[in-house]
């Protein structure tokens, strides 16, 4: 029998409970470590800290002691705060010889991060003999795969748009006022955060389209939009009035040279509930695919924990196990066999199926 592959969650906040209770639940993984940022986390049995039964790994917030655990992947789950503040952390570990596996905005770096801190990450794999990969459901599972596969379908292609319709109220009120919900759209554009984690996330599925397709876009253009509530609206501590900011929209979309109209287009629309959606928009907690082609093609994906009662939460109320959390963790775990074979280096999104090109000859 194989044996299972030996993990550590380095970053226990939302994503990182989901990658434990994940593993825990499959057989192919063994939990061997976790490495909490909260002095609070300390100590406490990691099966505890998500609300299952004790596991027999210990929650530790110091560094060192967890990189001296022996294992096969670290899943790196550590807090995105939009401004790449992970890049010194991931050198380090890289270079002590940790293989990483991500889900944070790495996935194409090499087109949208200076030249100069993708050779240290080459640098620090060198070093450490190690592996990095960025994934994830968007970028990277649905555009540069499911989407990708669906030109499969067309002989011609002349504008394709991937937009990301999410219901994010399980986040903490906290969260939700620094990122200016609740607030007048004139103050809501001076809050950079929402903006800058999502434009991080669109401008890598931009950028997948461009190297995948061999193409090179023109211009591209960005439009932020706050749509504010029809009507007030409670969640926690939060009360969004009417009129004020329950939406917002970061757009971006790449043009080919002498188009009036974009080629690509990636949107993200994060509302307090679906019915904070602009109209028109799907209510969906997921995507809608549509490629205008020849012929054009639509695809919506919806994502819950059970579609008969339609629950949202893998564990009924629980929101630390959001569905789509859920989903990333799948996209990470499947990668772990291939970044422990893979040789050093940055290890790219695993791969296209056959699909829609500019010039077939270039099969």
């Amino acid at each position: 029998m194989n044996k299972p592959m030996r993990v550590v969650v380095w970053g226990p906040g939302g994503l990182g409970m989901v990658c434990i209770r994940e593993i825990s639940m499959l057989k192919e993984f063994e939990l061997v470590g976790v490495r909490a940022y909260s002095d609070s986390k300390h100590g406490v049995d990691a099966g505890s800290l998500i609300g299952i039964d004790p596991i027999g790994v210990k929650v530790s917030s110091n560094a060192e002691e967890v990189l001296a655990i022996d294992c096969d992947v670290v899943l790196y789950t550590a807090r995105d705060l939009a401004t790449f503040n992970n890049d010194e952390e991931i050198v380090q570990l890289l270079a002590a010889g940790k293989r990483l596996v991500t889900a944070l905005p790495y996935h194409y770096m090499h087109v949208v991060r200076p030249p100069e801190y993708v050779a240290r990450v080459e640098a620090a794999c060198r070093q450490g003999n190690s592996v990095f990969h960025a994934t994830g459901v968007n970028p990277d599972l649905v555009g540069e795969r499911l989407l990708l596969s669906l030109t499969g379908l067309c002989n011609d292609v002349r504008h394709v748009k991937m937009q990301e319709n999410w219901d994010v109220s399980f986040l903490e009120p906290e969260t939700f006022k620094v990122c200016g919900y609740g607030e007048s759209p004139e103050v809501a554009a001076k809050s950079p955060v929402v903006l800058a984690i999502s434009g991080n996330f669109v401008k890598q599925g931009l950028a997948a389209w461009a190297e995948t397709m061999g193409i090179t876009y023109h211009r591209i253009t960005v439009e932020n939009e706050y749509p504010v509530a029809a009507k007030d609206l409670t969640h926690g501590s939060l009360v969004v009035k009417q009129g004020t900011v329950s939406c917002i929209t970061t757009r971006m979309c790449g043009y080919l040279k002498a188009q009036d109209k974009p080629f690509m287009t990636v949107e993200v629309n994060w509302a307090i509930t679906h019915e904070s959606l602009p109209p028109g928009v799907e209510k969906v907690q997921g995507w809608v695919l549509t490629i205008d082609g020849r012929p054009s093609i639509r695809t919506v994906i919806d994502i819950k924990s059970d579609f008969a009662t339609g629950e949202r939460f893998i564990v009924p109320g629980d929101t630390r196990t959001e569905s789509g959390y859920h989903a990333v963790v799948a996209t990470m775990l499947k990668a772990v066999p291939k970044v422990m074979k893979a040789p050093p280096g940055i290890l790219k999104p695993l791969g296209t199926p056959i699909h829609w090109l500019p010039d077939l000859r270039n099969l």
